[in-house]
């Protein structure tokens, strides 16, 4: 294995390094090469290994004397495999340097530069170790007899803290806005009356102008429009029909798809095809 230096010179460029690595278009799963950016206390790492395998931490954490835990992940720029693009030290997963031709994962989505296995340790300042779990086409075995051993081995390795920080980092939620919120509740209280719908919309200024223009708009064509909340509601458009889309407009305001694209999406749609 080669001499992991966090503080050695970091590589060059990459539009310098790898200016001769040219696309490589739809590359079988098995030439792929994925990297993910550790780190710790003392910077960060690129960390490249094969497509169809698992990093083993522990196995990564003894290879190279530090306590590396991934780094947040962008859904919207997926990591590079391509050595040096970060500037940071690189670790090599030794099975990597034993290929001929490799796929070199890039910050585009489902895009790979065509690469050789020595292009990963070109550059000299590069370390190499083992620390993957190689991960078979078929997964699923014949015998499933050990499965429940398996997963519960597997699980006892995660305590309820790093379950909870995982949670966090992956579930965003937003807070349900304070118009939908008294919506749902008036929703549930059996003994509503229409004079709550009208002082809830009326709060909104969003909301209430929207639900006019729909009121005295030409499909309702009402005669004479309408000039209150309240007249919009009992006269032309029904309480249902204002509850529905008061919530619907306070949900959009806060619940919308990422500007980018929807998580895990652009994977899905590259396997399938």
């Amino acid at each position: 294995m080669a001499v992991f230096d966090p503080a050695s010179p970091s590589t060059p460029a990459p539009e310098e390094q790898h200016h001769s690595l040219r696309p490589f278009p739809n590359p079988p799963v098995e030439s792929r090469v994925r990297a993910v950016i550790m780190g710790d206390r003392q910077g960060e790492v690129q960390v490249i290994a094969p497509h169809r395998a698992l990093v083993d931490v522990n196995a990564l954490q003894a290879a190279t004397g530090r306590e590396l835990r991934a780094r947040d992940y962008r859904v919207e720029e997926p990591t590079s495999a391509i050595p040096g693009w970060y500037g940071v030290p690189v670790v090599v997963d030794e099975s990597l340097i034993r290929r001929g031709e490799l796929a070199l994962a890039t910050t585009e989505p489902g895009s790979f530069v065509r690469a050789r296995s020595t292009d990963l340790t070109a550059e000299g300042e590069i370390a190499t170790a083992r620390f993957c779990v190689p991960v078979s086409a078929d997964p699923t075995a014949p015998d499933r007899s050990g499965d429940l051993d398996a997963i519960g081995s597997s699980l006892s390795r995660f305590t309820a803290q790093r379950m909870q920080e995982r949670i966090d980092q992956t579930l965003h939620i937003p807070p349900l806005p304070e118009t939908a919120r008294r919506i749902v509740a008036l929703q549930a209280d059996p003994n509503f009356d229409l004079a709550d719908l009208v002082e809830i919309v009326e709060t909104d200024p969003s909301i209430a102008a929207r639900i006019m223009g729909w009121a005295n708009s030409g499909f309702y064509n009402p005669d004479p429009p309408a000039a209150t909340i309240n007249d919009a509601i009992m006269r032309i458009l029904g309480f249902d029909t204002v509850m529905s889309m008061a919530l619907g407009m306070a949900l959009g305001q806060t619940l919308r798809l990422p500007e980018v694209q929807v998580r895990g999406l652009p994977t899905f749609w590259l396997e399938a095809v």
